[in-house]
């Protein structure tokens, strides 16, 4: 998503929960929907743009140093600090 890549990923993981609704998910157990999904991906150069955009826009909003800080914010609460 960060390098403008149209996604296509599980909906069953935390991956799914990241890409939000700037990816296609899928269930991982039916090949029937993996394989719709990267269908529609190869046919639909619409689909491809707008998941590309909305991949750059999704992605924006996560960064390690957040990550850093957000962790560090519960390790803070859990300590009583």
């Amino acid at each position: 998503m960060a390098c403008g890549t149209p996604v296509a990923c599980s909906a069953t993981s935390s991956l799914g929960e990241i890409a939000g609704d700037a990816a296609l998910t899928f269930d991982p157990e039916a090949v029937d929907e993996i394989v719709g999904a990267l269908g529609r991906l190869t046919a639909d150069q619409g689909l491809r743009d707008s998941l590309c955009e909305s991949g750059l826009d999704r992605a924006a909003r996560f960064s390690w140093a957040r990550a850093a800080a957000e962790t560090w914010a519960v390790y803070q609460g859990v300590l009583g600090s």
